[in-house]
């Protein structure tokens, strides 16, 4: 298969550069060429797939499986709060702090999620703590990372010499024309193919070992953003329900101030025409107005309430978690 074939097909990953390709190649033996037509064989793959290089980045972009699933949860927030945003701004029985501080919080969001993303881009193996913040390894585990880094580096380069033998081996092999010379020098393969195989397992296993540690700090860095996200939900879920119950507080106020004036205007006009008949209605609308003033204070004092209840815990009470635990897979895809 050639490289592109290999991305394509997802042996090794699509983001993996021609420079980074070609690093590798040349640390593992192997001759190029023109790289759009290089056919590579299963062996030359396996020798590429296993150098620290390429399997750093691939235990990178399986830790980067996981993040997408949060920054969809940041996209998904986004938007509810921006809807929500969208249905109030132009709704005159909210005020202007009110959708300000809605504004404020879809603003904080998008912050929050373009820096998770560039985590996410930044995330590399070779860098202090995979590029996560400082707190996510601790020591020990930072410890074996440098151990286990030191001694993946140490594989490479034993078997990049291994590999160096077997090329010239191979080479020294199509120079005879006997089977008598040939068979001597495929004993000789034969042994330094057990050596490579032998190396290539314990390669592989300090790589399993490290995407073991990547997806362990992996786990840790998206539990912190998933608190961070329920407790996003929670403020979408108080601002939601607070821009509804201030919506129509604010608009039954209204209605009752419109509603007493009116009233407060007809016994005026009533009692300034006199007579018994304009007196008794002037009379009936005043216990309506008393009853209206009534249910008015009721208002202003709800009013009070729900200001009070909006900067105040359990305001709304959350049944479901917003982000289902991540599962890591513990190996290279």
């Amino acid at each position: 298969m050639t490289f592109q074939e290999l991305k394509d097909n997802r042996i090794i990953p699509e983001k993996i550069t021609q420079k980074a390709f070609l690093t590798a190649c040349k640390e593992c033996g192997i001759t190029v060429g023109d790289i759009k037509t290089r056919k590579f064989t299963q062996e030359e793959i396996t020798r590429i797939y296993i150098n620290r290089n390429i399997a750093g980045i691939v235990a990178s972009e399986n830790a980067k499986v996981a993040h997408d699933s949060v920054i969809s949860v940041y996209d998904n927030m986004i938007a509810n709060y921006t809807n929500l945003y969208n249905n109030v701004k132009s709704n005159n029985n909210l005020s202007a702090e009110d959708k300000k501080a809605l504004a404020e919080l879809i603003g904080e969001l998008k912050a929050d999620r373009k820096q998770y993303e560039s985590v996410k881009k930044g995330l590399n193996i070779g860098k202090d703590s995979f590029g996560y913040d400082a707190n996510v390894l601790n020591g020990i585990e930072k410890f074996a990372n440098e151990k286990l880094t030191g001694k993946m580096e140490e594989q490479d380069k034993e078997l990049a010499e291994v590999y160096k033998e077997l090329n010239a081996l191979t080479a020294e092999s199509a120079k005879y024309k006997t089977k008598f010379k040939k068979l001597g020098v495929s004993v000789k393969i034969s042994r330094v193919q057990k050596r490579i195989e032998k190396l290539q397992a314990k390669k592989g296993k300090l790589n399993a070992k490290q995407q073991k540690i990547v997806n362990k700090a992996t786990e840790r860095y998206v539990t912190i953003k998933q608190r961070e996200l329920i407790d996003y939900n929670r403020k979408l879920a108080k601002e939601r329900e607070y821009t509804e119950r201030r919506i129509q507080n604010n608009e039954d106020i209204k209605n009752y101030n419109n509603d007493i004036n009116l009233t407060s205007q007809e016994i005026t006009r009533l009692r300034s025409e006199g007579g018994i008949k304009n007196n008794l209605n002037a009379f009936g609308l005043s216990v309506e107005k008393r009853v209206m003033e009534s249910r008015l204070a009721r208002l202003e004092r709800e009013k009070k309430r729900i200001d009070r209840l909006k900067n105040k815990k359990g305001f709304v009470n959350l049944t479901q978690q917003i982000v289902k635990p991540i599962q890591m897979a513990h190996g290279m895809a």
